[in-house]
């Protein structure tokens, strides 16, 4: 079985998103830092369909952690 050789593997994954970020040059930022926690996203506005789909589904696990978080916090009150 080949090794792994980690760092070609980081500088291959760095490579690979400083493409993606030079793609997509506009962002929003779904949620608050100040309310549970925010992501930005990043997407290329000359490509709205795409652009679309990557915004819908990060709201979507956006939404998802929202929930998930809302779980914990209740579980953690009867602590």
């Amino acid at each position: 079985m080949a090794e792994c050789n980690c760092e070609d593997r980081v500088r291959e994954l760095t490579n690979l998103l400083e493409s993606m970020r030079a793609e997509r040059k506009c962002s929003i930022t779904l949620g608050t830092a100040a309310k549970g926690g925010e992501i930005k996203v990043y997407f290329d506005p000359l490509n709205p369909s795409e652009a679309m789909e990557i915004i819908t589904n990060a709201y979507d696990i956006f939404a998802d952690m929202k929930i998930q978080d809302s779980r914990i916090r209740e579980g953690m009150k009867g602590l």
